[in-house]
């Protein structure tokens, strides 16, 4: 049975800890984040300057002291986050019907969820009906939110929406880690390994 004090932790500081706070910290909000990245393959990273991992994956938090990724180095992740902090909208032209994963009401998709959990279904959106699209996933696919719940799938009109997402790297090194945001100007991206 949960008690108060673990259900204000499960709905109050849990989220604030995953996702941050929004007034008047200048954190980003957070719509939805995955464990997953976007793309196939494990992908590889070399550090294209020196970097001092964030203690949370968030640009407001501290950084960790003592762990750093060096100029050149090979960043080697054990995590990921990957989050919508700015969404897309779509109004559908025209019914049409692909096959989607239904992932339910979340705002939250572990790496375990994603492959365990999910109902597959064919999935028809008509035309008027509005999507809100958080992110890619792979091949195609989008993660996206339909009558208030997640789906994932190959929804060609969702890839003409405006999104934003940040993709964040869990490190580990000296029994230390902390996170680094995925960008172009500290991390080049070496390709995928299959």
């Amino acid at each position: 049975m949960i008690n108060q004090k673990n259900l204000f932790y499960f709905l109050i500081i849990f989220p604030m800890l995953l996702f941050g706070t929004t007034a008047n910290s200048g954190s980003t909000i957070v719509y939805f984040a995955t464990e997953m990245w976007p793309g196939e393959g494990i992908p590889r990273f070399k550090a294209k300057q020196d970097i001092i991992p964030f203690s949370e994956p968030r640009k407001d938090s501290k950084k960790v002291e003592g762990l750093q990724i060096n100029k050149g180095e090979m960043i080697e992740f054990t995590q990921t986050l990957f989050k919508s902090v700015k969404t897309g909208t779509v109004t559908i032209s025209r019914t049409i019907q692909f096959e989607a994963t239904n992932y339910g009401t979340t705002n939250y998709l572990s790496k375990h969820d994603y492959y365990n959990t999910g109902e597959n279904l064919d999935l028809t959106l008509n035309e008027g009906d509005v999507l809100t699209v958080f992110m890619p996933r792979a091949e195609g696919h989008l993660f996206f939110k339909f009558k208030g719940e997640v789906y994932s799938g190959l929804c060609e009109p969702c890839g003409e929406a405006d999104f934003k997402t940040e993709w964040w790297l869990k490190i580990e090194q000296n029994l230390k880690s902390g996170w680094i945001l995925k960008d172009s100007t500290s991390i080049e991206d070496l390709g995928r390994s299959f």
